[in-house]
């Protein structure tokens, strides 16, 4: 008898958990997947891309750092961009 409240504390874990991840790729959009950038225009607009081959503009490359403070606590966030 204990194996079967096994079998049901499984099921009663398994089916939520697919039922939340079929969810959340309906919500958020699939994964679309580039050869190279240039490739965007001809898919399907979505929100998350993997590209396979990309070049980084060394030449015109920037960053900056932004700090916020969270709370009176003392808890802050960095951001770079």
């Amino acid at each position: 008898m204990p194996i079967f409240y096994h079998l049901a504390a499984i099921m009663a874990l398994a089916i939520p958990t697919m039922l939340a991840q079929v969810y959340v790729e309906r919500a958020t959009g699939k994964l679309q997947k580039l050869e190279n950038v240039n490739q965007i225009t001809l898919q399907n607009q979505t929100k998350y891309y993997q590209i396979n081959h990309f070049y980084i503009d060394k030449q015109n490359i920037s960053s900056s750092v932004i700090f916020e403070m969270g709370s009176s606590d003392g808890i802050g966030a960095f951001i770079i961009g």
